[in-house]
């Protein structure tokens, strides 16, 4: 497979995997239904899965900061996502504006976003 077909391939999975996150955990009607605790496991299931698709589609590229650069930035995420949940589980200290800001950031995070921002940069280092 060609490596432009893998990245329209891996858009086309961010998106779906987008799709499944926003109706099951987060606007849909089930997602009313499911516990706070299980919305935020399956928040951070579906970043890992955006994560994996995401380095399945840099895996191969010519530039292998691409790679690089995709896994700091989700791995780095996925850390900062954990010990907030964490603390505001424990002892309730991130305050309510933080928690919204972290949520944001985990909407785009879970968007082909990151993706094409990254293909961008790729392809103003060709030029």
């Amino acid at each position: 497979m060609s490596q432009r077909a893998k990245h329209i391939v891996a858009c086309i999975a961010i998106i779906l995997v987008c799709w499944i996150d926003h109706q099951l955990l987060s606007e849909g009607r089930a997602a009313r239904h499911i516990s706070p605790i299980v919305r935020q496991t399956g928040h951070l299931t579906i970043l890992i899965v955006t994560m994996l698709i995401g380095y399945w589609g840099w895996k191969k590229n010519k530039m292998e900061w691409t790679k690089s650069l995709w896994l700091l930035l989700y791995i780095s995420f996925a850390g900062v996502l954990t010990i907030t949940g964490l603390l505001n589980w424990l002892w309730d200290i991130p305050g309510k504006g933080l928690l919204d800001v972290i949520s944001n950031t985990r909407y785009a995070f879970c968007s082909p976003l990151i993706y094409l921002m990254i293909y961008v940069l790729t392809r103003i280092n060709k030029a």
